[in-house]
């Protein structure tokens, strides 16, 4: 654990050393200290909490610290509830492995598979194969597959929209931030598939399904479905169908923004934060009450928001080419970018674009910039040092992973 003013509260607060203590062997690291340099440089973590298991596997990273005690306390709770899911998979495992596919054992296996997050595509195949006809279509399957996110076009996909009238009242029964986080999951793995296979078609058929989770609002919709496309062409490394289409994305829906139009946004946002629902003060320790503490004081920025868009926009441009005409608009982008928030990681970003460009000087000025802010916000910022200190040797900086 890296403890800092904030994180020290927090972990100072009744119940949650002797729940670290219980269950972990925890060592507190302070800013500054090597090790925790070693290991937030290992594992890029700036702050937080890093949980390892045994054998020293990482198994969890924690990238916040708070002064709210019971907060940590869930977060422990949470990976122990984690650990023990697992071991219950691995024992399904064994069990699938050792030929148990009944219909009753795929039912628990694809359910705790999905608790851990795992895929089930071949294994909802097999377990529709198990069932007469009549069977695939009672609500409680439809709803075990659809909590499956079957890729889009999928034998499993197919088989439990074929009954569109009952897989809508399936799907309607569902929560909202459920029905949101399968989507979600459909889209990221389908485009996955896209990119594996480089099929343009499918690429374009996962762009539409995500447009039609958005169509109550146009814009919102055609911008999320031009950005599955640019997700493809990056992922496949097509860097001219890239270039073309992220110009007119950015320029259209990030560049265009003003600031008085984010700020606007910024108001209403504010004012739903604060007509959110109060904390409780008898109800501390359960997970609604974490909740709804997190809604009465969560406000993600627009400014901050439009500004990760054009970083991740820049990134992907600055790692499919060197040409430094074709990086001058990321350069723009991230200048924008910066213009609207003061986070020093936009700063180490332009300066691995200029530094793509030729410009080293510029580029050691701009992650001094980066440096001295992070310095000001509590962190060491060695990192960036040692990045300057490569640059001025001519040395090969390492990429960011994609």
């Amino acid at each position: 654990m890296q403890c800092n003013e904030v994180g020290s509260k927090g972990l100072s607060a009744p119940g949650v050393q002797e729940v670290a203590e219980k269950y972990f062997v925890p060592i507190l690291l302070k800013p500054g200290d090597k090790d925790w340099q070693e290991l937030s440089g290992k594992y890029k973590i700036e702050f937080g909490s890093l949980f390892f298991d045994n054998n020293g596997q990482l198994i969890e990273k924690f990238t916040q610290t708070t002064s709210w005690g019971q907060k940590y306390i869930l977060e422990m709770k949470s990976i122990l509830e984690k650990r023990k899911n697992l071991d219950l998979l691995n024992e399904y495992e064994k069990r699938y492995l050792n030929g148990e596919k009944d219909s009753n054992f795929l039912t628990e296996f694809i359910k705790i598979r999905c608790t851990n997050k795992r895929r089930c595509d071949t294994l909802t195949e097999e377990f529709i194969k198990t069932l007469v006809p009549d069977n695939i279509k009672t609500k409680e399957n439809i709803l075990l597959l659809i909590k499956t996110a079957p890729l889009i076009g999928s034998y499993t996909d197919s088989i439990i929209r074929k009954d569109g009238k009952l897989f809508s009242e399936v799907w309607n029964s569902m929560p909202l931030p459920e029905r949101i986080t399968i989507n979600q999951e459909i889209i990221v793995y389908s485009r996955q598939k896209a990119i594996k296979n480089k099929d343009l078609k499918y690429a374009i058929r996962v762009s539409n399904f995500t447009y039609k989770t958005y169509e109550s609002n146009f814009v919102i919709a055609q911008k999320a479905k031009e950005k599955q496309m640019l997700y493809y062409y990056f992922g496949t490394k097509d860097s001219n169908s890239f270039f073309a289409l992220s110009d007119v994305f950015v320029q259209k829906y990030l560049m265009s923004i003003t600031k008085d139009s984010i700020n606007k946004i910024d108001t209403k946002q504010k004012e739903k934060v604060l007509h959110s629902p109060v904390l409780n003060k008898e109800d501390t320790n359960s997970l609604q009450a974490l909740t709804i503490q997190k809604e009465s004081v969560s406000f993600v920025p627009a400014a901050l928001v439009v500004a990760n868009e054009l970083r991740e926009m820049a990134r992907f441009a600055r790692y499919l080419s060197d040409d430094s005409t074709k990086l001058e608009k990321p350069l723009l982008w991230l200048n924008r970018a910066i213009e609207l928030t003061s986070s020093p990681n936009l700063l180490e970003d332009k300066a691995k674009v200029l530094l793509k460009i030729g410009k080293k000087e510029d580029a050691i000025k701009t992650l001094e910039e980066a440096y001295l802010r992070h310095k000001s916000s509590g962190f060491s910022g060695q990192w960036i040092l040692n990045e300057i200190d490569a640059i001025k040797k001519d040395k090969q900086l390492p990429d960011d992973e994609y």
